[in-house]
């Protein structure tokens, strides 16, 4: 065996690892169909807000019912993901 082929054998265990959003992904389209970003759930009850970039808008976590920015502050008490994509679509 070469060693080309043991190193990929050895690689493929951590080639199967979940992404980092491990959960769902719903989309926020325009009524063009364009996508404006998406929301992805994490691990401990937290959901993100993305732009279509992939760019990290802010957070919603189910246990505190809080939004935050993407720099932590406090935006709301609730989800409001929702209208973070859209205000920056």
């Amino acid at each position: 065996m070469s060693a080309l082929c043991r190193r990929l054998l050895l690689c493929l265990p951590f080639l199967a690892l979940p992404p980092a959003f491990a959960g769902s992904r719903a989309e926020l389209r325009d009524r063009n169909g364009r996508l404006l970003g998406w929301t992805a759930s994490r691990s401990g009850g937290v959901l993100e807000a993305l732009d279509r970039n992939g760019r990290l808008l802010g957070t919603y976590d189910q246990r505190t019912n809080q939004t935050r920015d993407e720099n932590g502050r406090l935006l709301y008490h609730g989800d409001a993901l929702s209208a973070l994509i859209l205000c920056h679509g």
